[in-house]
């Protein structure tokens, strides 16, 4: 038996911000790290702290604000949703709109995921280490 695990548009169009934003978490998450590896930062305390300047709501945030210049139109609608989206709870760490800026930056990354839209991932990942470094 055969296994399809790609979502045609209708599929896609049907799942919530929250469950973009889910995935999107996880592969936001192991791309920053991979990219961390592969600029050298090899120690693990530098790891933990270098990956701190990306992936808290607070730096998503930031990050977002960087590269929305570079996203297109259809990856505006998705960060839209995502900033749209209603969360049942905030963290003390940030505010609601880095909150909501962080979802939809999560957002983004689920649905290129779900799209098959590795190569843009890997384009954004890279203008992200150009914006931000690595520290």
């Amino acid at each position: 038996m055969e296994t399809n695990l790609t979502l045609n548009t209708t599929q896609l169009a049907m799942l919530n911000i929250g469950e973009l934003a889910y995935l999107g978490d996880s592969v936001y998450d192991m791309a920053i790290r991979k990219g961390l590896l592969l600029r050298g930062v090899r120690k693990n305390n530098h790891l933990v702290k270098s990956a701190q300047h990306f992936v808290s709501a607070t730096a998503q945030a930031a990050i977002l604000k960087q590269i929305e210049p570079i996203l297109t139109e259809e990856e505006h609608r998705i960060i839209e949703r995502g900033r749209n989206a209603k969360p049942k709870k905030v963290p003390k760490s940030a505010t609601q709109k880095e909150y909501a800026d962080a979802t939809a930056l999560e957002s983004l990354f689920g649905y290129l995921l779900l799209t098959e839209k590795e190569l843009r991932m890997a384009e954004l990942i890279e203008a992200i280490f150009e914006k931000v470094g690595v520290a």
